[in-house]
């Protein structure tokens, strides 16, 4: 057998994030959170992030979910906009968000969820 190209690398990859997103909102589910929106996207001034799953806390709290499966890790830009996220914020935009939210400006937490997937 010989090596994988970066095709398949990435491909896999994928294949394994989507699964994992699909896991994850069934795990959010099950803890108690309302799944607002997935692949919601958010302008920051730094511009445009993708978050996976926003979610409403059985407390009320609006926070973004990052899925993460295997040796995945957030890239540089991906850190820069999520501080930015949480600090100033940024408008929910597009048709993933949330209707009732959509063009809001909101301050938002982003917390990694980390998903095994076999």
């Amino acid at each position: 057998m010989g090596r994988s190209t970066k095709a398949e690398i990435l491909a896999a990859n994928r294949a394994a994030g989507i699964a994992g997103e699909r896991i994850a909102a069934r795990q959010l589910a099950a803890a108690g959170n309302k799944i607002l929106g997935s692949q919601v996207s958010v302008r920051t001034s730094s511009g445009l992030r993708r978050i996976d799953h926003l979610i409403q806390t059985p407390g009320g709290r609006i926070v973004a979910i990052e899925v993460k499966t295997g040796n995945a890790v957030r890239n540089a830009a991906q850190l820069a906009k999520d501080a930015l996220l949480s600090t100033e914020g940024g408008v929910l935009v597009g048709r993933n968000s949330p209707m009732a939210l959509r063009g809001q400006h909101r301050v938002i937490e982003m917390i990694e969820w980390w998903v095994r997937v076999r």
